[in-house]
């Protein structure tokens, strides 16, 4: 009796971490729980050294709580401002002491290891438009550039990137859209807000 105890204590045991482990792999695959605030909106898979300065221990508290979620996010993904709320957000369901969906215990970063990752966070924060109107207001580009980009977050600053750069930048946005849930945007609106946002986008250095 001892003997299948034992046994069938250590396949129940198997069959939670196995349990556990698929859903965490779900949750790093496609959802973000409660923590970012969003619906069950997946983030898009990031790595550690993909992260702005991944040596330091903004990124590396990043990639050690953020992920017992959901996939490591990018600090653009929010606007510094944005990075506070979803902080506190994250910081409450981490004080549960438990994943948001229950399977599995997560641990909580201390008073400084959240001072030092919101200064990170919101030091590579997606950086907003700050102008009182759009350039070429009125134009397909600029209309595309409002309407879809507003989907997921606030207005990035057309000079966050190079002409060369932007259009990488879309393009990974449409790809981050699509793995979000969000409506697809076609070639055309691609085309349009690159092409708005290579117009005003920062000068190259030479």
């Amino acid at each position: 009796m001892k003997r299948i105890i034992i046994i069938y204590g250590w396949f129940v045991i198997a069959l939670i971490a196995t349990d556990a482990a698929a859903q965490g792999g779900m949750m790093h695959k496609g959802g973000m729980g409660g923590m970012m605030g969003e619906d069950q909106a997946p983030l898009p898979e990031l790595l550690p050294e993909q992260l702005p300065d991944p040596k330091s221990e903004g990124a590396e508290l990043t990639v050690r709580y953020c992920a017992q979620c959901h996939n490591i996010p990018s600090p653009a993904t929010h606007s510094a401002e944005e990075w506070r709320e979803v902080l506190s957000r994250m910081d409450r369901h981490m004080s549960e002491g438990m994943h948001p969906r229950g399977v599995m215990k997560i641990r909580r970063f201390t008073a400084s290891e959240r001072e030092t990752l919101l200064q990170y966070l919101q030091q590579n924060a997606l950086r907003i438009f700050s102008g009182q109107s759009l350039q070429d207001a009125g134009s397909p580009g600029a209309e595309r550039y409002k309407t879809v980009c507003n989907r997921c977050h606030v207005l990035p600053d057309p000079a966050l990137h190079t002409a060369g750069e932007w259009p990488d930048v879309v393009e990974r946005m449409r790809r981050n859209m699509k793995v979000m849930g969000k409506p697809a945007i076609t070639d055309d609106e691609r085309t349009e807000i690159a092409d708005y946002l290579k117009r005003h986008a920062r000068p190259e250095t030479k």
